[in-house]
């Protein structure tokens, strides 16, 4: 006997609830990339850079179960959940430089961006090889 497969794009959930978490995280990112002081947490979790990759990866991995409620390719959601994300990064360091009299643009942050992105959709990726093999579809 088969067991069918638990799989996001097979579910017809709603898409409401994470396009509410895809909703309060841009504007998180927004709130925090132009206000004058965010809230900085200590340590080495202070580290800009890290805050910026972790910010896009956790974006990214929300935007991409999002993309899985309709896409016809989980490749494809994650593809588009990776541009997606570090375009609106581009996006918030445009938006730094021309309305932020404290904040600037820089290139280093969005770059931290794509990093952050781009580790999320290799975790989401391996995720999929993992679950496909101990669903035992993995060798065939």
């Amino acid at each position: 006997m088969r067991l069918m497969k638990n799989d996001s794009r097979n579910n017809k959930s709603s898409p409401f609830v994470p396009l509410t978490f895809c909703i309060l995280w841009a504007g998180g990112i927004l709130w925090g990339s132009l206000s004058p002081s965010p809230p900085s947490p200590p340590g080495v979790l202070a580290w800009d850079k890290l805050q910026h990759a972790t910010a896009y990866g956790v974006g990214t991995l929300l935007t991409g179960r999002l993309f899985l409620l309709f896409a016809r390719s989980e490749i494809r959601s994650w593809a588009w959940a990776l541009v997606c994300t570090v375009l609106y990064g581009g996006l918030i360091e445009i938006a730094q430089g021309l309305f932020s009299a404290v904040r600037q643009a820089e290139f280093t942050d969005l770059l931290a961006d794509a990093v952050g992105a781009l580790l999320a959709v290799a975790a989401a990726l391996v995720w999929r090889v993992v679950r496909r093999s101990r669903s035992g579809r993995g060798r065939r």
